[in-house]
């Protein structure tokens, strides 16, 4: 990396030179020679990272901008190109005015923008320097699209706790939906089945008490099964407890599921793209293959729709039936 050129490794402290592997660390932005980093299996400056210090460069100046060969975007901070137009992190204009700024294109020099729209908003700290098992801010941000300063925060957190969770409120409040809308399809197919399974023992219940019921509303006498309303009703409940038990679990782990599927995809297109590998071909195919998946959440509370409707309209065909002897 460039960027680094005439700054020294922080563990040999040997200066990189134009060509050299740098791995930066994800927690403090620490940039090391690939063969420092994996000689020590940590960053060499992990006993600060309890007490919240981030790596800076000599002179408290990023060095893209002591050479002068970079300019900073002025709404996300990262370090760009001079020649170039729109921020690769971004996609804000630069050199230009705060309305300018508000109309990206959707592509631009080096990378790739996604339709107006912001992708990356607000500032965290060494952005531009961080990377995450060695793929970097750039692609994630890319992959992600929305929100992608939301979940670095997340992932950042998540690789300095021992637990490696962090909570998740749309997680936590949609469920099998969000998995299902972060395309993690396996995972929200699987716990919307749950979902589904938890309430058959209520509409067993609502069933058998209908019948129960019906001599009150329509005149008719039902059969039903009072013990096994009893029994649903005890089911339902442990359900429900295992429903919301599941909500938490999802809720503290979602963030961390969500990153591992982000560096995985993003791991294959750089093995399916190896050549073309920071071209605007390359961050396209981040975009496209990290753009959640509204259509499938649609589909899916269609499907729980229609089979809800179902149950009602057996419920209502058998309670119009007269108990026959």
């Amino acid at each position: 990396m460039k960027r680094y050129t005439g700054i020294a490794c922080v563990h040999c402290p040997t200066k990189f030179q134009d060509n050299d592997d740098v791995v930066v660390c994800p927690i403090c932005g620490a940039p090391h020679h690939r063969d420092c980093y994996n000689e020590l299996g940590r960053c060499a400056l992990s006993d600060r990272h309890a007490n919240g210090e981030v790596w800076q460069p000599p002179g408290n100046v990023a060095p893209s901008e002591a050479r002068g060969e970079q300019v900073v975007c002025p709404n996300c901070m990262a370090p760009n190109p001079k020649s170039s137009q729109y921020c690769q992190m971004c996609g804000t204009k630069l050199h230009t005015t705060m309305q300018d700024r508000r109309e990206p294109p959707i592509i631009h020099e080096g990378g790739f923008t996604p339709p107006p729209g912001t992708v990356y908003t607000g500032n965290v700290d060494n952005t531009d320097q961080w990377e995450l098992q060695g793929v970097s801010a750039r692609e994630i941000s890319t992959y992600i699209g929305n929100n992608s300063h939301y979940y670095f925060k997340q992932f950042r957190s998540i690789q300095m706790k021992s637990t490696g969770w962090s909570w998740n409120w749309s997680a936590f409040l949609f469920g099998p939906f969000y998995f299902l809308y972060r395309k993690l399809y396996l995972l929200g197919g699987a716990v919307l089945a749950l979902y589904i399974l938890s309430y058959i023992p209520a509409g067993i219940f609502i069933f058998e008490y209908s019948k129960m019921i019906a001599p009150d509303y329509g005149g008719l006498a039902l059969a039903y099964n009072l013990e096994l309303m009893n029994t649903m009703v005890t089911v339902f409940r442990i359900g429900q407890i295992i429903v919301y038990t599941l909500m938490g679990l999802q809720a503290l782990y979602a963030n961390r599921l969500f990153m591992q599927k982000v560096l995985k995809d993003i791991k294959e297109i750089r093995q399916q793209m190896p050549h073309e590998a920071g071209s605007r071909e390359y961050y396209a195919q981040l975009y496209f293959a990290g753009r959640p998946n509204r259509m499938v959440v649609l589909v899916a509370i269609f499907i729980m729709f229609t089979l809800f409707s179902m149950l009602f309209q057996h419920l209502q065909s058998v309670v119009q039936i007269p108990l026959q002897s």
